[in-house]
């Protein structure tokens, strides 16, 4: 699969509309951070949350430096663009089980 681009710049995205979306993204992944940890958790209750945490507290920092550099532009001066670029990353277990494979078979 190749990157892909996709940018919201036709929508003339509003400051609060920009804003929405965004936290919307964070929050979903901090949710199944967290859903993903608890799942986890029933199986073993020894399991930590430390990484976790960090990760869940490394997106709520970037959410609240988004929420506040749009909010530091004035609405009423500023449409706002957004670009995302989707772009495929191998899992790392899946390299490794592609790399033990190539070396079990040369």
């Amino acid at each position: 699969m190749k990157p892909i681009n996709i940018t919201f710049e036709d929508y003339e995205l509003s400051q609060q509309e920009s804003k929405e979306l965004l936290v919307t993204i964070i929050d979903s992944r901090i949710n199944q951070h967290k859903i993903e940890y608890l799942s986890n958790w029933e199986k073993d209750h020894t399991i930590s949350s430390e990484p976790t945490d960090e990760r869940m507290d490394a997106l709520e920092s970037v959410k609240n430096e988004l929420t506040k550099a749009i909010e530091e532009n004035d609405s009423d001066e500023f449409d706002f663009t957004i670009s995302v670029m989707v772009k495929p990353k191998r899992k790392k277990e899946m390299a490794k089980r592609i790399l033990e494979y190539s070396e079990n078979h040369n």
